[in-house]
Parts: structure tokens; C-alpha cells; sequence
């Protein structure tokens, strides 16, 4: 049940590198064709090159999209990286989503009105990958999660949320912070021409056209940057990569990426190279789990609005959070607090929030105390 748009998700050799070139032109020409028709909803995605280590991710996705056909296909958006569209499902029965591999977990559908189950549903999804704002293209190979991309992502980020700032400031200010400032510069030209061959060589005093006392540190940057620019053929940031961020050891480059853009920077780049999927149920859904997990009363229904999915391919994980609009009283079972790694038997509480976590290391269900932002990590789900 997870929908997927524009971009394949499959690891490509150099051979097969034009599929994804025209991947999301051939997805365009999908939809224009078979927006009035009926198509299985697995069409509107690509996994079938997703990498070895996310088999249980691909077989989850595969089971629970391939049995429903979509109809009523609308596609829309302002560019490839966010973009939303709607279909329409019709089943012969009550509609019904089995959530494979996942201890029985299922979702249900039902008219809103009547609070009837019902046979058909519509659904709009919205679809955000933010790596296609840096990149036109999307190809998953051994170089997709490289050093050196992640580096190059992070450069382009950091430009973006300083653009009135030179680049090469970031590398000024935080790996030369024991060098007097007088010095510093001439200290990245001379580490610089140790891998790049300068066509015409000069000091710093020459380009700062001997000027230097009365030049502001961003007039310096911009004229440094200049000069690189002219005299090496090569983009600045492979440049400051090659020069100052790469080390034979892979720890050794990280901590030098992490002391230009700060320790946040894993996190940021994680959130660019995953896949989001908000599935809008309005308030038609309901998630059904075994009482052996969480216990609801009879009067208590976990009504789903929304379903927000991320594809981790970094991390080789799928996570899916379903989301109420009122907190739902609930028992929890066997579970652990995972602020302070807690056991507890049971216990009462309320929540928005049910996470199901899918990975080659196990499943998780995960859910969040609405009153007090505890997660609690059931232990019997496996």
C-alpha cells in the first residue's frame, strides 16, 4: 500500500543508468495514458533493483500493493522532488490492507458517514525527496552514499541556507581556528596546490591585488574563490573536498565534514536522501492490531488520517507512521520505555501515534505517549 512516484528506487549499473534518465519522462506518459483506466497499483512504482540488504522492505512493499487495482489516476505537482497525486481503489469485498510480515496488523476502511466498511476508497498522496532539489537524477549505485556525495550534498545545503555567504568561509572558520588570520588563507592556497596544479601561480598579496589591509574578510573570500575558479578546472567543492575533507579512513573524513557543518549534518543529509509518503485516509481508516500487543476497548477505534512513510535507502530501512487525530486510550503490553530502557507489563495510555519499523534486522512497533512523548517499543512484536 505504500505509492511511490517519479523516481526508480533500483541499483543500476552503468548500463542500465538510461532507465532512470528517463524514468520519471516514461512515468509522465503513464499517467497522460491511463488516467480514466485501470492499473495494478505496484505500476506506480519501480523496486525492482532495490539493494540485497532491503529484501524484507521489497517484499513488504510488494505483498501488500500487488493484490488492488487503482483507477481515476491524477498526477500533480510543481516539480519532481514534491509532487501528489490520487487514485481511486474498488474491491469486491470490504476493503482491507493486510500489513505482511507484521504479526497481523491490518487496516481497514469504512464510510465515514455510516461508519460502515466499504468497498472503495480514494486516496491522495503526497511525495517529497528532497535529493532531486540538488540532483535531476536519482541513480542508486556504490557511489549514491560515497563520502564524497555526502560531502558534495552537504556543500550544496550549507550554500543554500547561507547564500549570502562564500563557501569558502566555513572551511575559514572551522579548520584553521589555531592559525593566526593573517596566515590562513595563504595556508589553504599552499594545501590546495598540493593536489591541484595552478596555471598561474601567486601569492596571496597578488590576489588581494596588495590591498589586503584594507579588504573585508568576505572581499578576501570572494576574491580567493576567483582566483581558484580561473586557475583550476575543477569544482570548487571537489576541490575543498580533495584538499581538506578526505582522509583514507572513513572516520577521520566524517569528523572532518562534522567540524565544517556541524554534528547535525548525518541527520540533515539522512532527511534528503529518504523517500516520504504521506498517504491522506480522511479519517475513513482504521488500524487494527492483536490484543496480544495493544488492547483498545470497545468503544475505542484507532481512526488513521494520516500515514506518513519514509524510505530510509541509507539506513536500508522502512518506517510508517500512523497518525489519529484525537489521542486514543489504549493498554500497552510487554513493553519498554526507550528513554530509560524500561520494562513494563502493561500499561494505560494515550496516543496519536503508532509506528511500525521494517528492516533485514526485524520489525518494530513503536508507540508514543501523547501526554508525555515517551516511545514504547513493544517486545513480542518481532
Amino acid at each position: 500500500m505504500l505509492v511511490f512516484s517519479e523516481t526508480d528506487f533500483g541499483r543500476y549499473n552503468q548500463k542500465n543508468n538510461i532507465k532512470m534518465k528517463r524514468f520519471f519522462l516514461n512515468l509522465l506518459i503513464l499517467v497522460s495514458l491511463n488516467i480514466y483506466s485501470q492499473n495494478n497499483l505496484s505500476s506506480l512504482f519501480n523496486i525492482k533493483y532495490l539493494p540485497k540488504d532491503m529484501a524484507k522492505v521489497k517484499s513488504f512493499i510488494e505483498n501488500s500493493t500487488s493484490p488492488y487495482l487503482i483507477s481515476d489516476l491524477i498526477f500533480g505537482g510543481t516539480n519532481q522532488a514534491n509532487s501528489n497525486f490520487q487514485f481511486k481503489i474498488n474491491s469486491k469485498e470490504n476493503l482491507l490492507f493486510e500489513l505482511p510480515t507484521s504479526n497481523g496488523l491490518s487496516l481497514s476502511f469504512f464510510d465515514y458517514k455510516t461508519k460502515l466498511p466499504t468497498k472503495s476508497h480514494t486516496f491522495y498522496i503526497d511525495y517529497q525527496f528532497l535529493y532531486l532539489n540538488y540532483y535531476n537524477e536519482f541513480i542508486l549505485n556504490n557511489e549514491t552514499f560515497s563520502d564524497a556525495k555526502c560531502f558534495d550534498l552537504a556543500y550544496q545545503l550549507n550554500t543554500d541556507s547561507n547564500n549570502d555567504q562564500n563557501p569558502i568561509l566555513d572551511f575559514y572558520f572551522n579548520l584553521f581556528k589555531g592559525i593566526p588570520e593573517t596566515e590562513t588563507f595563504s595556508v589553504m592556497l599552499d594545501e590546495i596546490k598540493k593536489n591541484y596544479k595552478i596555471k598561474s601561480p601567486k601569492k596571496i598579496n597578488e590576489i588581494f591585488n596588495d590591498d589586503e589591509n584594507n579588504l573585508t574578510l568576505d572581499d578576501k573570500a570572494d576574491l580567493f574563490t576567483e582566483y581558484l575558479y580561473n586557475e583550476i578546472d575543477v569544482e570548487l567543492s571537489i576541490i575543498l573536498f580533495k584538499t581538506f575533507i578526505k582522509n583514507s579512513n572513513n572516520a577521520k573524513t566524517w569528523e572532518n565534514i562534522e567540524k565544517v557543518y556541524g554534528k547535525d549534518i548525518k541527520v540533515k543529509l539522512d532527511e534528503i536522501f529518504a523517500q516520504n509518503i504521506i498517504i491522506k485516509t480522511n479519517q475513513q481508516a482504521k488500524l487494527n492490531i492483536p490484543d496480544k500487543f495493544i488492547l483498545f476497548n470497545d468503544e475505542n477505534i484507532f481512526t488513521v488520517t494520516n500515514i506518513e512513510c519514509k524510505l530510509d535507502l541509507r539506513n536500508s530501512k522502512l518506517t510508517m507512521n500512523f497518525k489519529s487525530v484525537e489521542p486514543v486510550e489504549m493498554i500497552i503490553k510487554n513493553a519498554i520505555k526507550l528513554s530509560g530502557n524500561k520494562p513494563i507489563k502493561s500499561e494505560k495510555i494515550k496516543s496519536k501515534e503508532v509506528l511500525l519499523l521494517i528492516s533485514e534486522t526485524g520489525n518494530e512497533l513503536i508507540v508514543k505517549n501523547y501526554f508525555t512523548n515517551e516511545n514504547y517499543k513493544v517486545e513480542d512484536f518481532k
